[in-house]
């Protein structure tokens, strides 16, 4: 089964609800009313149906997914060093056709996808892969994702305390990269009994005794003693009423 899951920031929304019979550009009619390349007036986009023409219209929402910065620099290494392409996510949400008025509405969740706010989308439909040139002249690739309710596709909107949760989460997962790189490393058996073999000839060289494992100069086995008795025994001699 075909599967994407993203946690998301929402950059930009447009609803493209205009169209340029001759150029066929699509744009949203909040920001142009003419035709950017021939100047002649966008009209509403329309598409043959089994009854005639149909008004259509969709919502575009661009996404960048929650990563934590180390691994967004290394994936771009990566894609630098595979000669790559970076890319950029867009959701198309379809608007509805109502037949009885003949117009066409954005799809409702479409006024809650505002900038910044956070958000969860799980698509069950491969993306269209569509290269384009960025502004600084870099190759790129734009993955359309269209939105699909009747696939399963869902979305969800976070509130601050499960965005909040997100974010936690990616800092823990930091911690833990941080920690495993700088703990100390496993002593090697080999290196260790080489220092042991040292210290045990500058001994022997300096004529001072080895000292043995199961020896002190109380004449007492370690294996035979018990840190109570000594504590017993500075309970008992520091008893200022004995």
């Amino acid at each position: 089964m075909y599967r994407n899951e993203f946690t998301a920031k929402i950059g930009f929304t447009r609803v493209l609800d205009r169209t340029c019979k001759q150029c066929g550009g699509l744009y949203s009619s909040n920001e142009k009313s003419h035709c950017p390349k021939c100047g002649q007036p966008v009209t509403i986009p329309t598409r043959q149906a089994d009854d005639g023409p149909q008004a259509y219209c969709f919502t575009e929402v661009t996404l960048y997914p929650l990563m934590r910065q180390e691994m967004k620099d290394r994936h771009a290494k990566r894609t630098v060093a595979a000669k790559g392409m970076l890319y950029v996510i867009r959701m198309i949400l379809w608007g509805h056709y109502d037949k009885e008025r003949n117009i066409v509405l954005p799809d409702k969740r479409s006024q809650y996808m505002v900038p910044t706010r956070t958000i969860r989308v799980l698509f069950n439909n491969p993306p269209t892969l569509i290269p384009y040139t960025a502004k600084d002249g870099s190759q790129r690739v734009e993955m359309k994702f269209t939105f699909d309710g009747h696939n399963g596709d869902q979305v969800e909107f976070l509130d601050a305390k499960q965005e909040m949760a997100v974010e936690t989460a990616e800092a823990d997962t930091a911690i833990a990269n941080v920690a495993s790189k700088t703990a100390a490393p496993t002593p090697d058996p080999a290196v260790l009994q080489q220092q042991m073999a040292a210290i045990l000839a500058t001994f022997q060289t300096a004529g001072l005794m080895i000292p043995t494992p199961n020896h002190t100069d109380s004449g007492v086995d370690k294996e035979d003693y018990s840190p109570s008795d000594e504590a017993m025994a500075q309970e008992v001699t520091t008893d200022p009423f004995v």
